[in-house]
């Protein structure tokens, strides 16, 4: 809805006054007509207007006079005098006034009125929009100042006009920066390009957005983006230039972190995987052509998943960060340091003999080994495992190169970790053969070859079998029966050993319901992997397998390893504590073994302790494992937990072991392991020898 042209008629002469107004109605005005001053006042004090005719000659107040007091009331409103007698003198006098903008003569020319009042309205209602349009452009100013100030330079590129922001954003009043702008300038070459283009624009050529570097006032440098604009006259030449500056300082900063996050490891700062590569290519490049040789390092922390879990990641952090800088200290400027991912890194050793690099990776292994304490409450020491490739006899790509030092890394690790270890052929027949077992896995769980065998448990005093703990094998094609020494270190290297997990569990679960064992009261120990813990999944297959095969939880014993808890201590209680509230049961596998045992035990909820078989092997021979198991038992007793023998495999041993008072017992005394249909065939012999 267009907004009504609001005119207030001042005029004591009430007929010529009613007829002006009714003509301005006709046009299309909002007329209001007044005899007094006094009433002006008033109605101004009330109402808007936007236009005002005025008789010079009141009965109450001269014309000029009221057009003074309605000016306070009112700034915006405009005004023509009306007047009976004008001369040259009192004319002028009139329209010095501020916004008065004509003058009216009676009797008066309607149709000059009209046109004059027409040419007023539309020169109200430009100002008012280009006073709204000033206004959001100052609010929008204001609003951006913090980042932007705006400028205007003369025809012959100086600056003339600075806005109040440059002081938010260089530390300069607009005076400083008038007088002094060339010696705030950087010598960055950027602004050898910005000199040119502010000569261009001053040529009339508009230009592209530049940059432009100068020194904020403290003496830090901000990088500034100009945007400017020729500003022509009529005869198109040059008068001024009016630009805007923007502070991309903060966006610089975070481009040129993008470009080095493209190379680099955010947290050490050392070169990453894939500028590792690069690097290492050109080292190959390089030691062909000048028939050099060089080494590879392939380094990897020893049990840095235990230091994660034991102390959180942020010691895990400032371990790798430490682990760096010892790094960059013992090498020399030519070696170049990488971080691979997590607890990797590389090092490129360029014209390098491989007596040489195996003294670097010993001196490294020591200074590790000496400066890695990270906790004064709880010193520990991490080792690393290195392991060598040389160029080009051992590679002459990356990836072969990576491949193969990888291969020694991990041969570092079988020999014990805490060592170097430099590739040889008979480490690739090694991990060959490991990848043959991974193959030889991945057939066994597609092609459902592998087998579940059962051990008895024995009850110490009745001698019945209280439980079966299920042992895995993989049957080959001939027939053979593989036990799981044989494979599951490769499943677990290769990442495949949830599915084992999955596996047994499913088949074993299976198995109470084939076997009627929760109709007598015969509980399944289930061995788990030591990687069983960090399975997000299995933890909803076992319940969902006690669900769907309708058994009581407490049918089920979970047995785990002393290192497979040490390994990840927080998910172990988690993983215990969550099946445990259900009704299963756990035993603690090798106990005794480590020198740990009993400070874990504390802290876990285990039913049962399996006392390692190498207390059990010859205690009838040897009274030091005697008194251990005596002291073991004694412990369990005062935890209120039950005790399991392994590797029972005399009458001498089980006598000696009812004696001390183990509760239960397993072993070759017993009888060997039995596959599910053996196992059956002895259940059901036993069940109709009791009937």
């Amino acid at each position: 809805m267009t907004k009504p042209f609001n005119i207030l008629l001042v005029d004591d002469n009430k007929e010529l006054g009613e007829n002006i107004r009714d003509i301005l109605e006709i046009n299309g005005y909002s007329a209001e007509r007044v005899s007094l001053g006094s009433d002006a006042l008033l109605s101004a004090q009330n109402k808007h207007f936007d236009l005002a005719l005025v008789d010079i000659e009141l009965p109450d107040i001269k014309g000029t006079e009221l057009v003074g007091k309605l000016a306070s009331i009112s700034p915006s409103t405009q005004y023509i005098y009306i007047t009976g007698h004008a001369t040259l003198d009192s004319t002028i006098e009139a329209i010095k006034q501020k916004d008065v903008i004509s003058y009216e003569v009676k009797p008066l020319d309607i149709d000059r009125m009209l046109l004059t009042i027409q040419q007023a309205k539309i020169r109200i209602q430009t100002e008012t929009e280009l006073h709204k349009s000033e206004e959001r452009y100052r609010r929008l100013i204001e609003g951006l100042q913090d980042n932007y100030f705006f400028f205007t330079r003369d025809a012959s590129g100086v600056f003339t006009y600075i806005s109040p922001s440059i002081k938010n954003i260089l530390g300069y009043t607009p005076e400083e920066f008038h007088t002094r702008c060339r010696e705030y300038l950087t010598d960055h070459p950027v602004n050898n390009d910005a000199a040119q283009c502010m000569t261009r624009s001053v040529k009339g050529i508009k230009q592209p957005p530049y940059e432009i570097e100068m020194y904020h006032k403290n003496g830090a440098t901000r990088t500034l983006q100009m945007q400017e604009a020729p500003v022509f006259d009529s005869s198109k030449n040059v008068i001024s230039i009016e630009g805007i500056a923007r502070d991309i300082t903060e966006i610089k900063t975070s481009q040129s972190q993008l470009v080095f996050l493209a190379d680099h490891d955010p947290l050490t700062c050392l070169f990453n995987r894939r500028r590792f590569k690069e690097e290492l290519e050109l080292r190959l490049l390089e030691a062909q052509r000048n028939h050099i040789k060089g080494a590879l390092l392939f380094l990897d922390l020893d049990n840095f998943k235990y230091v994660n879990d034991t102390l959180g990641h942020q010691h895990g952090d400032e371990l790798l960060i430490k682990l760096s800088c010892i790094l960059k200290e013992r090498l020399r400027q030519t070696d170049i340091l990488a971080r691979l991912g997590g607890d990797e890194f590389a090092v490129i050793l360029p014209n390098t003999e491989e007596e040489q690099a195996q003294h670097i990776s010993k001196q490294l292994v020591e200074l590790t080994r000496n400066c890695l304490a990270l906790d004064s409450l709880n010193p520990l020491h991490i080792t690393v495992s290195i392991g060598i490739a040389m160029f080009p006899a051992h590679g002459d790509t990356a990836e072969t190169l990576l491949a193969n030092a990888d291969m020694a890394m991990y041969q570092a690790k079988d020999e014990g970790r805490d060592r170097g270890c430099i590739f040889s052929l008979e480490h690739k027949i090694h991990i060959e053969t490991q990848y043959d077992w991974k193959r030889r896995i991945k057939i066994a769980l597609e092609q459902n070859s592998f087998a579940l065998y059962l051990q008895p448990i024995i009850n110490v005093k009745t001698r019945k079998i209280t439980a079966y703990e299920v042992l895995l094998r993989l049957i080959e094609k001939n027939q053979e029966v593989i036990p799981p020494l044989k494979f599951l270190g490769t499943a677990e290297r290769f990442g495949i050993i949830h599915e084992i997990d999955r596996w047994v569990v499913v088949n074993a679960i299976r198995i109470i319901k084939e076997l009627k064992l929760h109709e007598n009261g015969i509980f399944l120990e289930i061995n788990l992997s030591g990687k069983a813990f960090s399975d997000n999944e299995l933890l909803s297959i076992i319940k969902r397998e006690i669900g769907e095969n309708v058994l009581r939880p407490e049918m089920l014993i979970f047995e785990i390893t002393e290192t497979a808890i040490i390994e990840n201590i927080a998910k172990a209680q988690h993983f215990i504590a969550t099946l445990k509230s259900i009704g299963c049961r756990f035993a603690l596998d090798d106990f005794g073994s480590g020198f740990s045992s009993f400070n874990y035990l504390k802290h876990l909820p285990v039913d049962y302790l399996k006392i390692d078989g190498s207390f059990i092997q010859h205690l009838s021979q040897n009274s030091v494992d005697q008194h251990l198991v005596k002291g073991m038992v004694e412990a369990a007793r005062g935890l209120k937990k039950l005790t399991i023998a392994e590797f029972v495999e005399t009458k001498e041993t089980f006598q000696l072991l009812k004696e001390i008072g183990i509760d239960y017992a397993q072993g070759h005394y017993f009888g060997k392991p039995l596959s599910v249909y053996e196992a059956l065939q002895q259940f059901s012999f036993l069940q109709n020898s009791n009937g």
